[in-house]
């Protein structure tokens, strides 16, 4: 079976951190892919904050490459980007790692599409977004 691949940019454009909850543990002992899914989400929607654009987005997609254990206690260190795709939307680049040790957890991709909800169809990728998808 073909593994995924995920090519993640060079640079970064926004980072956060998130410590990892014991609802987060599975059976394993370990955070669960359900939990990596939360983060992902939450950093998008720090990313979304940051850059004044939280009510025009749709994740359309995501894939998650998983790297290695992240366990109670950990702190994640979230580096994210974006790179543009269509005229519509952009990848949204995610990789977490133990900040303490740099060790990489996963690295993630998510699709991005601009709506106008008022409206009901895609709008453009805003300015500020096609500035960081060139950088």
């Amino acid at each position: 079976m073909e593994r995924l691949t995920i090519v993640l940019p060079e640079k970064f454009n926004f980072t956060t951190e998130f410590p990892v909850l014991i609802n987060d543990i599975n059976s394993g002992n370990h955070v669960g892919n359900d939990a990596f899914v939360r983060y992902i989400n939450e950093a998008f929607w720090r990313f979304s904050d940051a850059f004044d654009i939280r009510k025009k987005i749709i994740m359309a997609d995501l894939a998650i490459i998983f790297r290695s254990e992240a366990f109670y206690g950990d702190v994640l260190k979230c580096e994210a980007a974006v790179s543009i795709h269509t005229k519509h939307s952009c990848h949204f680049y995610c990789r977490m790692s133990n900040s303490k040790t740099g060790k990489e957890i996963i690295k993630a991709r998510a699709l991005v599409t601009f709506f106008d909800y008022t409206q009901k169809k895609p709008v453009e990728v805003p300015e500020q977004i096609r500035f960081l998808g060139k950088a």
